[in-house]
């Protein structure tokens, strides 16, 4: 989470300095790869083995598939639909336009991510307590859980937009 924290963030301040997407993708892709080289490192050390070389059990595989055969489905397809915007966008208004979106969009993705991932425990709560007492009980805790939420994506979003704006008329500036 750190690497990528990091690399959007400069990814943001590389559009302060200039203007060049290749930079800011080559920051983003050695910040991701090395993010990645120490979780693999951590992995290693916490399973306490030599090797992560993957071993091939066909029954075991029988069964991912057959039981991840709709996750799998809903991670390409979310993948596909991922890129048909920036593909019609292309298509429709050329490549300045895609590069801009895409950068946005890539800016505005980690809002919902760390949403998503800061409410992950409140599901298991709100089950916990649903079963050990009545449904009543739950209204205070889920109007807590979705007022924090409302208000980090109301913050992040403002954030992005402000950095945003900065960017353009920087970059406008520069002109």
């Amino acid at each position: 989470m750190l690497a990528r924290l990091l690399a959007l963030a400069v990814a943001a301040g590389l559009t302060f300095v200039s203007h060049n997407v290749a930079s800011m993708m080559a920051a983003t892709g050695l910040l991701m790869a090395a993010g990645l080289w120490l979780q693999l490192i951590r992995l290693k050390q916490l399973l306490g083995i030599e090797s992560m070389m993957p071993a091939f059990d066909r029954n075991a595989m029988r069964v991912l598939l057959g039981f991840g055969a709709f996750s799998w489905l809903q991670a390409v397809s979310g993948v596909v639909f991922g890129q048909v915007d920036r593909l019609m966008l292309g298509i429709s208004l050329g490549a300045a336009a895609v590069s801009s979106y895409a950068l946005c969009a890539q800016m505005a993705q980690p809002i919902f991510g760390f949403a998503a991932s800061g409410l992950h425990f409140l599901f298991p709560y709100l089950s916990n307590r649903n079963a050990s007492s009545s449904s009543e009980s739950l209204t205070r805790p889920v109007f807590i859980g979705f007022m924090c939420n409302v208000i980090f994506v109301a913050v992040a979003t403002a954030l992005c937009c402000c950095l945003a704006a900065a960017s353009c008329m920087h970059g406008q500036a520069r002109r």
